[in-house]
């Protein structure tokens, strides 16, 4: 029987070799998962039926995904990658595309269109040249995380859905959350610029996380009256 799922543990590089040929040739692959190794590429425009993909911590730098419209998933967190185009792929509701300053692979995106992607509910992304995004048309969006140093501003008033928000090493200068109602969390890690927050929703009772560290700018913080 051919199997609907793959998940690889860390190898070296001899045995991954073996891994295009085993993707390509299953058609019904479901899930691929195959993190933490020497992949430097990947052909998974035969696996249209291919819903969860996770190839974190490997070397792609580019990767095809415009034949993957069933894809639902997908986690590509401290990789090499310079561009990623998910346009096609219209059911995706998890995307995780993060690079840290420490990351041995970093990513250098710029910029990504998630206007397509009206599905998305789990967003986590960024790296050292990621300069911002817009979500004007994901409206479903439940969990953001943005990381970069050239990221200064964002507007997240469309989105009704939130419930948690993360921050790591932007350059954001303030950020409004009035019309988060459904906010029940957020983490601001060194975000040196951040100077003020507002979480003045109506909500706040039900706001249960809340970590912030090394914002030293930090002095105003808007919260609901009692």
């Amino acid at each position: 029987m051919i199997p609907r799922s793959i998940s690889i543990e860390p190898c070296g590089a001899t045995d991954i070799v073996l891994l295009p040929n085993i993707v390509s040739k299953n058609l019904e692959l479901r899930s691929l998962e195959a993190g933490n190794n020497p992949l430097t590429t990947v052909d998974v425009s035969n696996n249209i039926n291919l819903q969860y993909l996770s190839l974190n911590g490997t070397q792609l730098s580019e990767i095809d995904l415009s034949s993957n419209i069933n894809l639902i998933d997908l986690q590509l967190n401290h990789t090499s990658l310079s561009s990623l185009n998910v346009t096609n792929n219209i059911n995706l509701r998890g995307l995780l595309l993060i690079s840290y300053e420490y990351d041995t692979n970093q990513n250098t995106i710029t910029t990504i269109d998630i206007s397509n992607n009206t599905a998305l509910e789990n967003l986590r992304i960024g790296g050292n040249q990621f300069t911002g995004i817009d979500f004007s048309q994901n409206t479903n969006l439940r969990n953001l995380g943005l990381v970069g140093k050239l990221i200064t501003a964002i507007d997240v008033s469309n989105l009704s859905s939130l419930e948690y928000f993360y921050a790591d090493s932007t350059s954001l200068l303030d950020l409004d959350f009035s019309q988060n109602t459904n906010l029940n969390g957020f983490e601001l890690h060194s975000n040196k610029d951040l100077v003020s927050l507002n979480i003045q929703n109506g909500n706040n009772a039900n706001i249960s996380n809340v970590y912030l560290y090394n914002n030293p700018k930090l002095g105003c913080i808007t919260v609901d009256s009692e």
